[in-house]
């Protein structure tokens, strides 16, 4: 029997949860606990974390690259 798709309303949100959840969580972080824990796929999760990531590093390289310049 296949679990119900879940109806997305507020991808924000949940996008935030997972974030959240993945840098509080260490030890369970693997993409299948959050896929079960969430009702999301493998892959939402996969793009979620991986345009948080982008985003952070991003904003590491700026800050780096302006110390540097002083």
């Amino acid at each position: 029997m296949r679990k119900k798709p879940r109806k997305f309303t507020d991808i924000e949100g949940l996008s935030k949860k997972i974030v959240k959840y993945y840098f509080e969580n260490p030890h369970a972080n693997s993409s299948k606990h959050m896929q079960e824990k969430f009702n999301v796929s493998k892959k939402l999760v996969r793009d979620i974390l991986s345009y948080e990531l982008k985003n952070r590093s991003k904003s590491q390289d700026n800050k780096v690259k302006w110390h540097k310049n002083y």
